[in-house]
């Protein structure tokens, strides 16, 4: 709804719009097909001056018809990025920042409602053409489903599954691109349930090597199995140690790389 001004020369009115959830939701009260349905909103885009005072108001009045808020978040602009912003630990950081935000304003409002991500890729305006759709897109999207994750984002809807822009993840011809696998093995190998992880190197603690852990799907692993997530952004290779109480353990490795 933030967007409207810039497009429609509308501004939306957050407290409005949270009346017009509420009004919505007594709709779908009455409806048999929809009075067991979610509500979420407000979909707003990342935190930004009126964005933040439109969702901090659309809360005051709608908060309570909302199942989950949702927001929006790119990293950076599809029409000037480049193959370095791609691998920048900075910007990969970035989401944490507008995460906490977010969280910080519902929370202010709304203690212990839901944040959820309800669009999200790499590059907004349509992607990064040569980039949103190869390989290197994947350090983007892997490091969000981890730290989002590790941020206590309970979903993360991705922008886009066909078409649009050059972020979705199967092109015109019905090919998979890179990061539709990536999602795939994310889906089949990750479970819910987060754990504390810290990377250390010679050098200290590290933000170019990311890792994350989690449980691993019970559908796939045995109780007690879990998933390391590790990404390396250095042109140099990474050897990664584990501690010595799982070293012996089995491991399944899947190891992505591209072409190049």
């Amino acid at each position: 709804p933030n967007s409207f001004e810039k497009k429609a020369k509308v501004r939306v009115d957050g407290y409005q719009l949270g009346l017009d959830f509420v009004h919505l939701r007594k709709m779908m009260s009455k409806s048999k097909l929809y009075r067991d349905g979610g509500l979420y909103g407000p979909d707003v885009g990342q935190p930004r001056d009126h964005r933040v005072d439109l969702l901090d108001s659309f809360l005051q009045s709608g908060a309570k018809a909302i199942d989950a808020c949702t927001w929006h978040h790119y990293y950076v602009n599809g029409r000037d990025t480049s193959l370095q912003d791609f691998l920048d630990p900075e910007v990969l950081d970035s989401l944490a920042l507008k995460t906490k935000e977010v969280q910080k304003t519902v929370n202010s409002v709304s203690p212990g409602k839901g944040v959820w991500l309800g669009e999200t890729s790499s590059a907004f305006g349509g992607g990064a053409a040569g980039l949103s759709d190869t390989f290197v897109a994947g350090f983007m999207w892997l490091d969000k489903l981890g730290l989002g994750a590790r941020l206590g984002l309970n979903v993360v809807m991705r922008q886009v599954l066909v078409g649009s822009g050059s972020y979705h993840l199967v092109d015109d011809d019905l090919d998979p691109l890179p990061d539709y696998w990536l999602s795939v093995l994310y889906k089949k190998l990750v479970g819910p349930e987060v754990l504390k992880i810290q990377a250390v190197s010679d050098m200290g603690q590290s933000k170019r090597v990311r890792m994350y852990l989690h449980c691993a799907n019970k559908k796939s692993y045995s109780s007690g199995a879990v998933v390391l997530m590790s990404m390396n952004l250095n042109k140099k290779a990474a050897r990664i140690s584990v501690p010595a109480l799982v070293s012996g353990s089995t491991v399944d490795a899947f190891v992505l790389q591209s072409d190049t």
